[in-house]
């Protein structure tokens, strides 16, 4: 029952994400990287093999977002770093502790500022400033 819910609020948020986007361009590119977030949110699946499936797409939308943004330096960079290099060592202090604490939250936190930071671009106002 949990998981449903959490599934319609993030699943619903990308979804009227989508459909009220300002932009049209790249609309299979942002639809695609709005599924996966939702999936790895949703099922709080924060494996390192399983974000390997985001990464392309990162690399697309770091290309298709202007490199100068903000939404690019504060949301999708860090976050694309931490998943392709850092995010193996938290996976090792992860399986030290899963005795204490059994979820992997570190990555689900970076997931999250993806998933923020693409609504921000969706809805953003002015098309020049970002």
């Amino acid at each position: 029952m949990i998981i449903l819910l959490i599934l319609l609020i993030i699943g619903g948020i990308g979804f009227l994400t989508y459909v009220f986007r300002r932009i049209n361009n790249n609309s299979i590119v942002l639809a695609y990287l709005f599924g996966i977030l939702i999936m790895l949110l949703a099922y709080y699946d924060s494996w390192t093999h399983h974000l390997l499936a985001l990464t392309p797409i990162l690399i697309i939308l770091i290309f298709i977002i202007p490199r100068n943004s903000d939404i690019t330096k504060i949301y999708i960079k860090p976050s694309f770093f931490f998943l392709n290099f850092i995010d193996l060592g938290f996976m090792g202090i992860w399986f030290i502790i899963k005795n204490w604490f059994p979820f992997n939250f570190v990555s689900t936190i970076f997931l999250l500022l993806i998933f923020f930071g693409l609504i921000k671009y969706c809805l953003r106002e002015d098309l020049k400033n970002y």
